[in-house]
């Protein structure tokens, strides 16, 4: 027999009825009263159960007053849930015991939403890093629309290395919050947030707790032809280091960082540094975007020079000699700079200002044209000394007079050229100085001359285009084998020729010699200079690999002229704001 009681504590009793004894449960049970509610009132049409299910008692839906009741209810533990279409669901847990009715209240918030956590400082994906003995600052963010400002929530931080490394009560929405991790290694951190109804949400984030690195200490800083090479020392491997390079330049003081490089760097080459101007270099170790050790240590470099004493117009490497030669067109002089010392070791006074000047087949002679004397002088290299003074013929037609360059193309006759337009190539005896022949030629011309072959290389410029023409010399004549046109416009490009007489460089082209109209590739700015070797060509803002056309390194803009030595690896470059030759290693 079950038999239900509404007052009183849960017992067991044994009844004996009549003359057998007969073992009866009663079980007694409770009732409650359930109000449900959000903040502007009781609501009507809720459906509330009761969890665990309790056998014929069903589910019940709030009157007119949110108010649900439910009878024969036994002692225990239960959960009454309340579902709503537009709020969600809520729950409140009660206990059936000694009260004879449980009265309770379920209270939806406004939509009943979950608090929103978001760490700022930390994604699942990206590990942050911090030196052991640092403390970590997170910034945190929740975003909470029932609940106001000022109702606690509770936030705990739990390590994967360390457990839980906070854990406390937060009464605001944002704010940053500090810790400390005491173990080496990669953290996982989880961050939750619980408020007042016990709706959490959670955020996690990684960090790599690294030792302190030591200093990195510059060990070099050096100019050369492909550019400022920097080395540096450092003990590092972690994987969470990064180098930074700044450069410094010692006129202005302006600092730059040139270069970002991984912890397993120790090297690296600034193709950028302006020749000529004097730079310093720091080596900077960073932890992610944190600056975490500078070098105090920084190395710096100044590129060697020629002091010539004087603008230069002119620059002229000798093919057998360690030696180059330029015009001082300020003082009148011609210059013997000796490349093994890195100055210069003689000059010899000219008659006038100096022009062009040419080395002839066998580099013995040197010859300089004087501006507006139509006079050549002819110099010894072996002895350093003048020779003699060719004056040109000039024909009875003098509109083409004005000067523009000449090269020696053997026997010592000279080619005189003149920019026009039309220009004129002139063939002079280079004994007496006469007129052997002329060809017109288009404007702003150039020409260059290779002795092993006897070809005579003329570039100039015509209204629809560029010209490239090769000549046969002998005999006192000028005979021309070929000729390409429509090139681009060419304003005294200069023609360079290698050593071998395979390549020809002009303007930002290369061709083969072979077929002028093989095109070999191009660069990226107009070349002034080859090594003789044609491996290296310069040009006015840029040294190239002229093999692969490839950026080697940045000159400053307007470099005026410049020459490889030979069987050197430097370069002596000429600028139009100093007056000394400036030497890149």
């Amino acid at each position: 027999m079950k038999i239900s009681l509404y007052y009183g504590l849960p017992v067991l009793l044994v009844i004996l009825l009549g003359s057998t004894c007969e073992k009866v449960e009663m079980i007694l049970t409770g009732s409650a009263e359930i109000t449900v509610t959000n903040p502007n009132g009781p609501l009507t049409g809720v459906v509330v159960t009761i969890t665990p299910a309790v056998e014929g008692v069903g589910a019940q839906v709030t009157d007119a007053n949110g108010i649900v009741r439910f009878r024969d209810i036994p002692t225990g533990d239960y959960l009454f849930v309340a579902k709503d279409t537009v709020f969600g669901t809520m729950s409140v847990a009660f206990t059936i015991n000694d009260h004879p009715v449980f009265r309770g209240e379920i209270k939806f918030r406004e939509g009943n939403n979950p608090p929103d956590l978001e760490i700022n400082s930390f994604n699942e994906n990206f590990a942050s890093i911090f030196l052991l003995g640092d403390s970590i600052t997170v910034g945190f963010l929740i975003r909470d629309e029932d609940q106001p400002m000022g109702i606690p929530w509770s936030l705990t931080i739990t390590s994967s290395l360390d457990g839980v490394v906070f854990q406390g009560p937060t009464g605001f929405f944002a704010s940053d919050l500090r810790f400390a991790l005491t173990s080496l290694g990669r953290h996982e951190l989880t961050f939750k947030i619980t408020d007042d109804t016990d709706l959490s949400d959670s955020d996690r984030g990684l960090v790599d707790v690294v030792p302190v690195p030591d200093t990195p200490v510059l060990i070099l800083a050096q100019a050369s032809l492909t550019g400022t090479v920097i080395e540096w020392e450092s003990r590092d491997s972690t994987q969470f280091i990064r180098y930074v390079v700044t450069r410094i330049y010692e006129d202005t003081g302006e600092e730059m960082d040139i270069a970002f490089l991984p912890f397993s760097e120790r090297t690296f080459t600034d193709t950028e540094a302006i020749v000529g101007r004097e730079a310093k270099y720091r080596i900077t170790k960073q932890l992610e975007s944190r600056n975490l050790v500078s070098d105090d240590l920084v190395a710096e470099f100044q590129y060697p020079t020629v002091n010539v004493g004087g603008k230069l117009g002119g620059l002229i490497a000798d093919p057998t000699r360690s030696f180059l030669y330029a015009l001082d067109q300020q003082n009148e002089r011609l210059l013997f700079i000796d490349v093994d010392a890195g100055a210069v070791t003689h000059s010899l006074p000219l008659n006038g200002k100096p022009v062009s000047f040419h080395l002839n087949t066998s580099a013995d002679r040197l010859y300089v044209l004087i501006e507006g004397q139509q006079v050549v002088e002819v110099f010894d290299l072996e002895r350093q000394m003048a020779l003699r003074t060719i004056e040109i013929e000039l024909p009875s037609d003098d509109s083409h007079n004005h000067s523009s360059g000449l090269v020696e193309v053997g026997m010592g006759n000279l080619v005189y050229f003149t920019d026009d337009f039309p220009g004129m190539l002139r063939l002079y005896s280079g004994t007496s100085g006469e007129l052997l022949s002329e060809i017109p030629i288009g404007r702003y011309p150039t020409a260059t001359y290779h002795a092993a072959s006897g070809l005579l290389y003329v570039g100039s410029d015509e209204p629809f285009g560029g010209t490239l023409q090769r000549y046969f010399a002998a005999d006192g004549l000028l005979t021309m084998e070929t000729s390409i046109t429509n090139l681009f416009h060419a304003f005294y490009y200069r023609i360079l020729i290698s050593a071998d007489g395979a390549c020809l460089f002009h303007g930002r082209q290369k061709r083969l010699t072979s077929s002028l109209n093989s095109l070999a590739g191009s660069f990226n700015d107009y070349l002034l200079a080859i090594s003789d070797d044609g491996q290296l060509a310069a040009g006015s803002t840029s040294i190239f690999n002229a093999t692969d056309f490839t950026f080697l390194r940045s000159l400053p803009h307007h470099l005026q002229f410049g020459a490889f030595p030979s069987g050197s690896q430097q370069f002596y470059a000429y600028f139009e704001t100093t007056d000394n030759l400036v030497i890149i290693e």
